[in-house]
């Protein structure tokens, strides 16, 4: 293979999926599944290549030569691999899910998307990356909106916030340009390290630029509320991508561009607190006030979708506490809850598209009891939000501890108990998300439910056994690291493929799995030995004796998921929650006046003619005073 590969991976997506908006949606999903399935062979075979570069050249008017240049990175690799198997999974979910009921016609944007996103882990220059985020961040907009006033609002709303960090992101480009001369990412990195000591001010300048862009994507505070609309509105079998990959944009910017930047600075260049630089400081404040806005956010949605929205923002909050320590086992932690989050969060997304399909209902309390008719979902989920508490022998418990581990390292005590506050919250609104749709009573509306499509559900049962296979087994994630650790400028970290070293200890998690399975099997062995059984139907049981009759009450009503915890909201009344979300919203009344003042200007001929005359009497006046 040769490094006339790496344009293909970018450009033959984003060219098909142009082709495929003339195609059958049938015809599109097919496609779409066997491309990825290209995709990934070619990517996994990249990183046995090693180093390769394709670099294009051309003229920008007055700025001279520019060189664009796609390579491959151990960072941006691993980045792309993830991407790329996660994608092919959601894919073969995708094809049995869109049917004639609920295809959305999404396959070719998606597909251009993919190449979007192959672009920005491929990039070695910030024209290249600029245009792969424009892509994504274009196509991710319509796919959201997927033609429908409601979701397109949504969609609106995540490009605003996107638009507001890709300005940002042009200006430090522009800056690092005129700084440096040159396009590259790299030159961008190794001059702004040097001029935290020289130029600070022009240096912290550029790094608030671009972790403004890099937050917005990753929906850290104080851009954290697009997801829970987003993901609300989106296609059903595309969340798990936009939870599992494109949030990630965002914690591959910080990787790529910030993290380098400050650990190639020397220490004591800037002031630290815990032995962090004070703006990695505020980065982890930032992202541990993420993580607990999201779990209580969380903690009260009673949408099953955006319940797991606010979880994405929780867990995003996570791998920012990580890349803010600024240790070797810091930046892994980071990158090991990045993998994990994509299994666990696919997965319950996945499983919760799944339960749409066949219910229609997305209102948790409308649902319950699906576990028996849908069982490989139900156990899906349940690996899931496993997974995503933190509970071995699950994925989640290590990388969580991971964090917890260099969080202790560095004496971040603060951070530390905001992240175990949130932390322990996960277990109320992901109790209440399995309780509600899987548990309990099953509503007769559902009793003839089937289970997932077959495509559908060995997708979930995959992610299932990936689940598992980083929990039992952390060093097929943790083993990866070091190349990337080394290439910026880290310490590689101490890792096998059954057990993990922290700052405090080590810990094998294949002996905890065990221990675990140990205690599975005597409980289920004392069950099977245990006293005699009775089966009753579900309402002797559900209901205590009582008939939901005698009270006038339908088994459809008599459900518990509504309002779960609206005795402990008053707890939290005191945090002003929605002061961010009516900031947003009031800039969006704002700019929606402006733009019908402009609209009704153009509409009237004399109003357009006064317009035309101010302007010409404002530039004298300018021109006069100059």
């Amino acid at each position: 293979m040769t490094s006339n590969m790496l344009p293909f991976i970018v450009i033959a997506p984003v060219l098909l999926g142009l082709l495929m908006l003339s195609m059958p949606k049938r015809l599109n999903w097919w496609i779409f599944f066997l491309l990825n399935i290209v995709l990934a062979g070619v990517i996994f075979t990249l990183k046995s290549k090693g180093a390769m570069s394709f670099t294009f050249q051309w003229t920008l008017f007055g700025t001279g030569k520019v060189v664009q240049k796609l390579g491959v990175t151990p960072l941006g690799w691993f980045f792309l691999a993830i991407s790329s198997a996660a994608t092919l999974l959601f894919s073969m979910f995708s094809l049995d899910f869109n049917d004639k009921k609920h295809s959305t016609a999404i396959a070719p944007l998606w597909l251009m998307l993919v190449g979007a996103t192959n672009g920005i882990f491929l990039s070695q220059d910030w024209i290249s990356f600029f245009i792969s985020w424009e892509l994504m961040s274009w196509t991710s907009l319509f796919i959201i909106g997927h033609g429908k006033t409601s979701s397109f609002k949504a969609g609106i709303y995540y490009y605003a916030l996107s638009f507001f960090g890709t300005m940002a992101m042009m200006a430090g480009i522009w800056l690092l340009f005129h700084r440096t001369g040159s396009w590259e990412i790299s030159s961008g990195v190794l001059k702004t390290a040097q001029d935290l000591s020289s130029h600070r001010g022009f240096a912290l300048t550029v790094l608030s630029l671009f972790t403004v862009a890099f937050l917005a994507k990753s929906a850290l505070f104080p851009f954290h509320m697009w997801p829970q609309m987003a993901h609300a509105e989106a296609p059903d079998d595309f969340s798990a991508y936009l939870s599992g990959i494109m949030i990630k944009y965002g914690v591959y910017g910080l990787l790529l561009f910030i993290v380098p930047v400050f650990a190639l600075t020397p220490r004591g260049t800037i002031k630290s607190i815990s032995g962090v630089p004070w703006p990695m400081y505020i980065l982890a404040v930032m992202s541990a006030l993420t993580s607990v806005i999201g779990t209580v956010m969380a903690i009260f949605t009673n949408d099953m979708k955006k319940l797991m929205a606010w979880s994405t923002v929780a867990n995003v909050g996570y791998i920012g506490v990580g890349l803010a320590t600024g240790t070797s086992l810091g930046y892994a932690a980071a990158m090991f809850h990045t993998v994990n989050h994509m299994m666990f969060k696919g997965g319950i997304f996945a499983s919760l598209a799944a339960v749409k399909y066949r219910t229609g209902e997305r209102e948790m309390h409308r649902l319950g009891g699906l576990a028996y008719v849908m069982p490989i979902t139900f156990f899906t989920f349940l690996l899931g939000i496993i997974a995503a508490a933190g509970i071995p022998p699950l994925s989640g418990f290590n990388s969580k501890w991971m964090i917890f581990q260099a969080l202790f390292e560095k004496k971040m005590v603060f951070v530390a108990t905001a992240l175990f506050f949130a932390s322990t919250g996960a277990f109320l609104y992901l109790f209440r998300g399995l309780h509600t749709i899987f548990l309990g009573q099953l509503s007769p509306r559902f009793r003839n439910v089937k289970e997932a499509p077959p495509l559908m559900s060995l997708s979930m049962i995959v992610l299932m056994i990936l689940m598992l296979a980083a929990g039992i087994f952390p060093g097929l994630v943790t083993g990866r690291f070091n190349d990337i650790l080394v290439a910026a400028g880290l310490n590689p970290i101490k890792t096998t493929l059954y057990s993990m070293t922290g700052s405090t200890t080590s810990i094998n998690s294949t002996l905890v799995a065990s221990v675990f399975a140990l205690a599975v099997g005597v409980v289920f062995f004392l069950f099977v030995i245990g006293g005699r059984k009775r089966r009753v139907k579900m309402m002797d049981n559900y209901t205590c004796g009582e008939d939901p009759l005698d009270w006038n009450v339908g088994p459809d009503r008599y459900h518990y998921g509504y309002d779960f915890y609206q005795p402990i909201k008053g707890l939290f009344s005191w945090m002003p929650l929605g002061v961010v979300e009516k900031g947003y919203n009031a800039l969006g009344r704002f700019m929606e006046r402006l733009g019908n003042l402009v609209t009704s200007i153009s509409a009237d001929g004399t109003r357009l003619g006064w317009s035309f005359v101010l302007g010409v009497i404002l530039i004298i006046v300018i021109g006069v005073v100059k």
